[in-house]
């Protein structure tokens, strides 16, 4: 009599495969684990992640020159108000109360002020001289430091827009990388609940399987025994 040999029970090979693809993609959080799974979907999701990458490095280099602006703004201020300063001191200068001595004293605060500037960096320095020791001088000095003042408004200008236009490029930027990142999560980030799903439905079918050719193997050995 020829026996009947029991049947492995090795389960659904499909069911296997699709768990082994669920499980490696909520361990990466990836959909896409490797080229065979997606291949037009991976390398989309490469070229939007080197369109990130990009836009982000962007982002941080315009808010290095930024932040360099904005030194130079706190440069420009100090300037502006010395200038200020200056021209305040003239015009107390120009006076007819104050003497020699009166106009000497405020004079070297002008010399101060002056020195200041001039010592400034290379890029900020400004080179101011008036000399206020008399009425005559002191009206001069306010025409010189009129034009000095719009110079440096103009300057602090110009550096404004430039300051405000880069705040808006670093905001587009910025929602421009967030919006690719968001489009590239949906080609290439898995669905961990719906994998979670899967791998549930096929470790069920998996089961049931294996139960069903141990009972099919039980059945056959009791075939076998009533023989």
């Amino acid at each position: 009599m020829t026996g009947i040999s029991p049947v492995s029970p090795a389960g659904s090979p499909q069911s296997a495969a699709a768990m082994s693809l669920a499980l490696a993609r909520m361990a990466s959080g990836q959909r896409i684990t490797k080229a065979a799974d997606d291949a037009a979907g991976l390398a989309i999701s490469q070229g939007m992640t080197a369109q990130v990458n990009g836009l982000n490095q962007q982002a941080i280099n315009d808010q290095y020159t930024y932040n360099a602006d904005q030194t130079q703004a706190g440069y420009q201020q100090s300037n502006q108000d010395a200038l200020q300063q200056m021209r305040t001191l003239a015009v107390q200068a120009g006076n007819d109360i104050y003497g020699v001595n009166g106009r000497s004293a405020i004079q070297a605060v002008e010399n101060q002020l002056s020195a200041y500037l001039s010592n400034q960096a290379p890029a900020n320095a400004m080179s101011v001289s008036v000399d206020v020791t008399s009425s005559g001088g002191a009206a001069q000095a306010l025409n010189s430091l009129d034009s000095d003042i719009q110079d440096s408004s103009t300057s602090q200008a110009t550096l404004g827009a430039q300051m405000n236009g880069l705040t808006h490029q670093i905001a587009s930027e910025t929602n421009t990388s967030l919006n690719l990142a968001a489009s590239r999560s949906t080609i290439a980030d898995a669905d961990l609940a719906a994998e979670s799903t899967d791998y549930a439905r096929n470790a069920a079918i998996q089961q049931f399987s294996i139960a069903a050719l141990n009972l099919y193997n039980q059945q056959q050995s009791n075939v076998l025994g009533l023989l």
